[in-house]
């Protein structure tokens, strides 16, 4: 019995202390397990996966809808977003041109960064709607770019960073002037030589009708280039004064116009809205012997123009004057009420410079980063890069583009009354006196 009892007492003992022993066996087991897991976490804590990284979201706005044009936007994105995977660009399409882009700014809800034209900058500046890039791109040297900043420099502000730039520049129908046995048009080219040629080039059918113009129908730019390029101007330098009633200005009026009425050589405007063609579409369709535009519009003729092999060369000067170039460049913009201002510099930055000016050149822009230029830019047409470098030393300023009105001087005063002048409704003196009294207007609400 006593041994039976001693049997228990034994059983339980050894029984209570192996469970002892086991619940001890796995509190160490589980201290350990917490003890990996807790140096797993804290080694971890330095890095980020993938999945943890927040990038940083940016708008990027522009009203350029041409398809070619929102291909090489998006190649800049694409390519900006795959080198900066803490910055994200969200490029949108903007439908509606500048008033949205506008619209948006005053909303309170605009883009981080936005496309912007040189004539439309004045308003933006003045209402502080974008911010001044310079004390972001500190490790950018402006020596690497061309001399092409113009009006979006101000007084060591920079508001916009030169994204495209362009001359005006005279194209013209190889194959033309060959059947004509005429020279192509160089350096050396007066208004003159520009003239006689535009005759020789006008060809006429059987029964008189014009079949092949010598030049583009008339229009704001050619008639910009020709006053500048005769010493005339819209404003003083200071641009306090009027001084389109200039014998200058006047004198390139004149010229602009006999070129329809005198000499001939341009389509008149009703033919062109018979036509239902525009300037462009007439030099692809192989109408028009020459064109003196802007360069920008060449975007697309690679693919367009199969016929006929053309070239660019060099606007024309005044006899006895220095020669004058209209250029100009359209630059990215942020908003001063981004809330990155940084990432959003960052991105123009790249777009702006060798990587981006790249991708742009490949698609058919003018970059203003030299070594983009230069490494990238190629015909056709042949003498393109020449002629853009050639004529750089006599880009003129337009001075007026820095005011605010400067946008509603050219579409409520430039443009109609040019349109009056180019249609024959009204004289070269009713012309030049209605732009003078709009223009004193203008000054005199700014004065106030």
């Amino acid at each position: 019995m006593r041994k039976n009892v001693n049997a228990a007492i034994e059983e339980r003992m050894f029984g209570s202390f192996f469970k002892r022993a086991v619940t001890k066996c796995m509190e160490r087991v589980f201290l350990l397990i917490l003890c990996i897991l807790f140096i797993g976490f804290i080694s971890g804590c330095g890095k980020k996966s993938p999945v943890e990284v927040k990038k940083v979201k940016i708008r990027y706005s522009n009203a350029e809808s041409f398809p070619e044009l929102i291909k090489r936007h998006k190649a800049i994105v694409d390519k900006f977003n795959e080198t900066h995977p803490d910055i994200e660009v969200v490029y949108e399409v903007t439908h509606g041109a500048a008033q949205k882009i506008l619209i948006e700014l005053a909303s309170g809800s605009p883009p981080d960064v936005f496309f912007w034209w040189e004539h439309l900058l004045g308003p933006v500046a003045e209402k502080g709607s974008v911010i001044d890039l310079s004390p972001y791109i500190k490790d950018v040297n402006l020596n690497d770019y061309f001399p092409v900043f113009g009006n979006w420099l101000d007084n060591g502000k920079l508001y916009g960073f030169p994204y495209i730039w362009g001359p005006m520049v005279l194209f013209y129908n190889k194959n033309m002037f060959d059947k004509a046995g005429l020279n192509y048009p160089d350096k050396d080219w007066t208004w003159d030589d520009f003239v006689e040629a535009a005759k020789k080039l006008t060809i006429l059918s059987e029964d008189g009708k014009v079949i092949q113009y010598g030049n583009a129908a008339l229009d704001d730019g050619l008639a910009n280039q020709v006053l500048y390029s005769f010493g005339g101007d819209f404003f003083d330098k200071d641009t306090t004064r009027s001084t389109i009633d200039s014998p200058e200005a006047r004198e390139a009026f004149n010229f602009v116009v006999e070129l329809q009425t005198k000499h001939k050589v341009v389509p008149k405007p009703y033919e062109m809205d018979y036509l239902k063609l525009g300037n462009r579409e007439m030099f692809e369709a192989g109408k028009l012997a020459m064109s003196i535009t802007w360069l920008n519009v060449l975007e697309g003729f690679e693919e367009h123009i199969k016929d006929f092999s053309w070239d660019v060369a060099p606007v024309p000067m005044k006899k006895g004057k220095k020669r004058v170039v209209l250029g100009g460049s359209s630059a990215l913009c942020v908003s001063t009420q981004s809330k990155h201002p940084k990432e959003a510099s960052e991105f123009i930055k790249f777009a702006c410079g060798y990587e981006g000016g790249k991708i742009l050149a490949e698609h058919g822009g003018l970059p203003p980063h030299k070594k983009a230029f230069f490494e990238t830019v190629s015909s056709p047409p042949e003498h393109i890069a020449e002629v853009c470098i050639e004529q750089m030393d006599y880009f003129v300023s337009v001075s007026y583009l820095k005011k605010a009105w400067a946008g509603e001087f050219e579409t409520r005063i430039i443009n109609p009354e040019n349109e009056k002048l180019f249609m024959g409704l009204q004289s070269v003196d009713q012309t030049v006196s209605n732009i003078k009294k709009e223009s004193e207007k203008l000054l005199q609400v700014e004065r106030r």
